[in-house]
């Protein structure tokens, strides 16, 4: 097995202080974010990762540089991003509610099969993004054989891979910083390695 680690950037502003939906919109750390990237230092340490990929998003790209100033500047990866969300970017839940309906809302939450090609208009389904991360997965671990590989992402692309590679079906929700364990096994299948209640990811404490 291929050990390497999925981990969640720092706090916006856009995640706690307004609310917004981010997805591809570059949106900076705030300071608090930046606290817990260097928090992040300390609790990644006893993993000995040797290699760093990073979203090219720059509130990935600032946490991975304080989280592991060792290994920087990362590697940067666009199809590490997070999911596009089109019209839906910028907008709170209440508002996507107001102009897609909640059962829009409702259905873009669920882990259902049925959901998976669900998509804000101009915006990629579930499906898309599973395939795009797994891609790039499977180019950085073939390059990097032998390496412990940690790459810098976002909330919804864990959470997505998580669904689609384990048996965790209940929703949730990532935590800014949380290092989400995964390994690709020889016969190339990835599997998520973490513990069924992402509440029990390691993260730092801000």
């Amino acid at each position: 097995m291929q050990d390497f680690y999925l981990i969640r950037h720092g706090e916006t502003d856009w995640n706690i202080k307004l609310g917004k939906l981010q997805g591809h919109s570059d949106i900076p750390l705030n300071a608090k974010g930046e606290d817990q990237a260097r928090a992040l230092s300390s609790l990644i340490a006893e993993l000995k990762l040797n290699r760093l990929y990073s979203s090219d998003l720059i509130r990935a790209q600032r946490t991975a540089e304080l989280a592991l100033p060792q290994l920087s500047p990362p590697h940067t990866r666009p199809h590490l991003r997070e999911v596009h969300l089109g019209m839906g970017e910028g907008l709170t839940w209440e508002q996507v509610g107001e102009k897609l309906g909640e059962s829009f809302r409702n259905s873009w939450s669920s882990t259902l099969e049925e959901h998976l090609d669900l998509r804000f208009p101009g915006g990629e389904s579930r499906r898309e993004v599973i395939e795009r991360i797994q891609n790039c997965l499977h180019g950085i671990l073939d390059a990097h054989p032998e390496d412990r590989i940690a790459m810098i992402t976002h909330g919804y692309v864990i959470r997505t891979l998580v669904y689609f590679l384990s048996d965790v079906k209940d929703n949730f929700f990532v935590p800014n910083c949380a290092v989400a364990p995964f390994a690709r096994a020889s016969n190339r299948k990835l599997h998520y390695t973490g513990p069924r209640s992402i509440e029990d990811l390691a993260q730092p404490r801000i």
